[in-house]
């Protein structure tokens, strides 16, 4: 099996991990959601596909993405987490741990 390597330098784009909790209830009882932020972290970031969509007599676009971080045994992320990139929100649709050394995370943003 070939080794994976990314240069150190391509980890220049910085992007932050969100996750949904729970932060209390209000007055009425009815729980508080709050997305709160994980970590902040620079990653590989790399432009996958762009589609273009009618919707509901408009025009919808889905953006995908691939980002490579370096591997971090503190923090457990999921698919219910976001990933915001350029002050854009984007989806966590599949991790992949390549080797201990890096997560691979696929990413789309449909608007």
């Amino acid at each position: 099996m070939a080794t994976f390597n990314i240069n150190p330098s391509e980890f220049k784009y910085p992007i932050t991990f969100q996750r949904y909790t729970l932060i209390g209830k209000d007055k009425d009882g009815r729980p508080q959601y709050e997305w709160v932020k994980l970590c902040d972290t620079r990653a590989k970031v790399l432009d996958v596909r762009g589609n273009e969509f009618t919707q509901a007599y408009g025009v919808g676009l889905k953006l995908e993405k691939t980002v490579y971080i370096r591997f971090n045994h503190s923090i457990e992320l999921t698919t219910e987490d976001r990933v915001i990139y350029r002050d854009k929100e984007f989806n966590v649709v599949y991790i992949n741990n390549v080797s201990d050394k890096f997560l691979e995370i696929k990413l789309e943003k449909v608007t």
